[in-house]
């Protein structure tokens, strides 16, 4: 896998100015998306997930579940936000 650390960071950065989590997952998508030529992996997009906020890998994957990813899920913008209340915040 290549190295995301600087991406990483930046998703911290992102979330820690307080930005909503479907905000903060759609920005993580889209920088993927140009990291990724168009593509983005959900593997890729769950592994940033962990190292950024050393969220459980069970979280993450249902975060993966969020509509506005493309993925086949339906889960709303608003359940997004409940699922990730108090789950942004930057391991140290």
């Amino acid at each position: 896998m290549a190295d995301y650390a600087g991406l990483v960071s930046r998703l911290r950065g992102f979330a820690d100015e307080g930005h909503a989590p479907a905000e903060v997952m759609g920005w993580l998508h889209d920088e993927l998306r140009l990291l990724g030529s168009g593509r983005v992996s959900s593997f890729t997009f769950t592994h940033c997930l962990t190292q950024a906020f050393g969220m459980d890998f069970e979280i993450a994957q249902r975060v993966r579940t969020w509509v506005r990813l493309g993925w086949g899920g339906s889960m709303s913008d608003g359940e997004l936000n409940e699922l990730l209340a108090g789950r942004l915040e930057t391991r140290n």
